[in-house]
């Protein structure tokens, strides 16, 4: 939905919101009466809808709908404003963001995964040799324990007399 569509909207529903109000005014006013103060300043402020009309017009005729904005001055901005809100699209967005989703499960945490290396990089020979060290200590640790095992469970499993 385009932008002036969007203050279009809200002028209708503006003028469906005074619409009973303003048409009994405007029937007593024919037939001669006299109508309160009060309600002779509300048609002449927020039951006249000529300053809202005239911004969605200009609007609706730039050529670009932001350079038409930037040319409004501070009390047809707030017209513009007044009007997204009634259509019920504000015109700064929303800060929420939807939740990431990761292998089917959303992920609550704020922060940004860390990138991948883009280029692969070799060991340097002290980090090989650190690694080679590692599994050999730990081959020999495995070796220990696997024969520990061995001999549970032969003696577990042998006859007894």
């Amino acid at each position: 939905m385009k932008r002036v569509d969007v203050l279009k909207e809200g002028l209708s529903k503006l003028h469906n919101q005074i619409w009973d109000r303003k048409t009994k005014l405007e029937i007593e006013l024919k037939a001669g009466q006299i109508i309160s103060e009060a309600d002779q300043d509300w048609l002449d402020g927020d039951g006249n809808l000529v300053d809202d009309e005239r911004v969605v017009e200009a609007l609706d005729n730039a050529s670009d709908y932001e350079q038409g904005l930037e040319g409004l001055n501070s009390q047809d901005k707030l017209i513009v404003e007044k009007l997204q809100k009634l259509a019920g699209k504000g015109g700064i967005p929303s800060n929420k963001r939807k939740c990431s989703m990761v292998n089917g499960d959303t992920v609550s945490t704020g922060k940004k995964p860390r990138p991948l290396p883009k280029k692969k990089e070799n060991a340097t020979l002290q980090q090989q040799i650190d690694i080679l060290d590692w599994h050999q200590d730990n081959k020999a640790m495995q070796k220990k324990r696997q024969t520990t095992l061995t001999k549970s469970i032969q003696v577990s499993s042998s006859p007894s007399h």
